[in-house]
This record gives C-alpha cells, structure tokens and sequence, in this order.
C-alpha cells in the first residue's frame, strides 16, 4: 500500500474507490445496499478532508 502524501490526491483515490465499488455493484458482483453504504462513508471522508487551494487564491 501506498502512502498518498496530499487532500487532493487523497480525494481523487477516494473518488477513483467509490467509482470502482459502483461499477461492482452494477457488476452485480457487491450488494447494492452495501455498495450505497461504501459509498456513503467514501463520500463522509471525502468532505472531512481539507479543501483543495484554488490556483487563483495563491496568485
């Protein structure tokens, strides 16, 4: 496993997760509940998770 060092790559594994999960349960290969669950709590840590700085805040 890696180490993933910043929120922004934090939230795009986080996305890259939740996508994956949705194409299992579309799959038919995971539970749709427990796919929306997975999901849920992808998208809670997702939103606990520093906002990403804007390019224009920094110029």
């Amino acid at each position: 496993m890696q180490h993933i060092e910043t929120a922004a790559d934090r939230r795009e594994a986080l996305a890259s997760l939740a996508l994956h999960v949705l194409k299992l349960a579309c799959a038919g290969q995971v539970n749709p509940l427990d796919a929306a669950a997975v999901s849920d709590a992808i998208r809670e840590i997702r939103a606990a998770l520093p906002e990403p700085e804007e390019a224009s805040d920094a110029a």
